[in-house]
């Protein structure tokens, strides 16, 4: 079973951010924030996108490790967060879609410790 890990050193943003951004952010900065996330990832891989692995369905985990647990989101508010990696993953055709038949979720795990960074299991079904 092929299984990815991927450690970016960032933490996604909770769906109420996104919400309050949605309404104050212009289109500029959106595209800032998917083109953030776009880089970050490829630079985890230290490779180019024709050589990075494909899952046609898999199974997602995150670990996110924030600096202090006020940073702590609740689990829906995180998946929501998550969009523009999701989106990302699938913009460089690590995975097929992020729909339910492509892309199943696992487990969610928020711990306390430094550096913040968010770590992306992706293990094939």
């Amino acid at each position: 079973m092929k299984q990815l890990k991927i450690i970016v050193p960032a933490t996604p943003l909770g769906l109420n951010q996104l919400n309050l951004h949605n309404k104050n952010w212009e289109w500029v900065q959106k595209q800032q924030l998917k083109r953030k996330w776009f880089y970050l990832i490829l630079e985890a891989f230290n490779k180019p996108p024709n050589e990075l692995p494909h899952f046609k369905k898999a199974k997602i985990t995150l670990r996110i490790y924030w600096k202090d647990k006020r940073r702590i989101k609740d689990e829906d508010n995180l998946k929501g967060g998550f969009k523009p990696i999701l989106d990302t993953i699938r913009q460089l055709c690590i995975i097929t879609d992020d729909d339910p038949e492509h892309l199943e979720w696992g487990y969610i795990y928020q711990k306390i410790g430094k550096p913040e960074r968010t770590e992306i299991i992706l293990r094939e079904l």
